[in-house]
């Protein structure tokens, strides 16, 4: 189970040490001067980096994390920091004033998740990322095959490979035992709408991953299709990760692939965001939007969404 953006794949070869330290001491410094905090609950404390005039690190599209302070001799949580930049202005009486609102709340979000997903609350988002199942598993095989000229079967395979990982991705290996891998082929197949039997025989004595170059390497092994022979983890990104919009988009997109806070944030978006409705990915999305557990992944983001004056407000 990957926890950090820079542990996917996309990342690779980031170098984020001298950024992370930058943040550490100017937090240390005064975390008021350039920071906003998110006030948020649960997971890390979550920082968005959003002047530029006192102090101005090179910009970074994925949160970094870095200790907090010490608060009466013991360590406070860890804080995540998220660079809202290029979505804000500063204005001189004012503050910081946010341009681009879309970019902006995608950024908080991401951050938010992935405060959470550090974080021994991590279980909160797993508990609704098993109703999104079925929108990855079309976004992986679709986009593999609209563009490899793929035969139906050999789609419908894919699919099924794509629910195994992302299964994999908010699980551990541990997880897995007899009786638990018949519930996860139960869960594919309702995800892909295929036959038990189908998923079962797709998936024979599958074993755990939740890397991009597993996926890849699974999926050419068990295809006889001469079209996916040469899938890598570069062509899938590439092929997976045009459809959104915004700052950063393929970025975030191709981390989405491996991560699932990300992947969490994408969905949410493109179900609730009416400007990102012309996005590729959110049409993928919509063709789901009526199915009833769709809600509870709503209302679950929401909830961990909520502020620490939200909390204080109903005790």
């Amino acid at each position: 189970m990957l926890t950090s953006p820079y542990e996917t794949f996309a990342c690779t070869g980031y170098v984020i040490e001298k950024i992370a330290l930058e943040l550490q001491n100017e937090i240390t410094l005064d975390p008021n001067r350039a920071f906003k905090s998110l006030d948020n609950r649960l997971g890390n404390v979550v920082y968005a980096l959003n002047s530029n005039i006192h102090f101005n690190p090179k910009p970074f599209a994925h949160p970094i994390d870095v200790i907090g302070d010490k608060n009466n001799g013991e360590w406070e949580r860890k804080i995540s920091v998220i660079d809202v930049r290029p979505f804000t202005k500063m204005s001189q009486y004012h503050g910081a004033q946010v341009t681009k609102t879309i970019d902006y709340d995608v950024a908080c979000r991401r951050g938010l998740l992935h405060g959470i997903w550090s974080t021994s609350d991590r279980f909160l988002l797993t508990n609704v990322l098993p109703s999104i199942l079925q929108i990855f598993a079309s976004w992986i095989s679709e986009s593999i095959c609209k563009r490899l000229d793929v035969d139906a079967l050999t789609q419908l395979k894919i699919a099924n490979i794509a629910g195994w990982w992302f299964w994999c991705q908010y699980n551990e290996a541990s997880d897995i035992t007899p009786s638990t891998r018949a519930k996860i082929y139960r869960s594919v197949s309702d995800a892909t709408r295929s036959s038990f039997e189908t998923v079962e025989e797709d998936l024979d004595e599958i074993g755990y991953f939740d890397d991009i170059v597993s996926f890849c390497e699974e999926v050419k092994q068990r295809s006889n299709n001469p079209s996916v022979k040469h899938l890598d983890p570069a062509s899938l990104i590439q092929l997976a990760s045009g459809g959104w919009m915004g700052t950063w988009s393929r970025e975030i997109m191709s981390v989405a692939i491996e991560y699932p806070p990300y992947f969490a944030t994408v969905v949410y978006t493109a179900l609730h965001e009416r400007g990102m409705r012309s996005a590729p990915f959110t049409k993928t999305v919509q063709r789901f939007a009526a199915r009833p557990e769709l809600k509870g992944f709503k209302n679950g983001i929401d909830q961990l969404n909520k502020k620490e004056e939200d909390y204080s407000i109903r005790m």
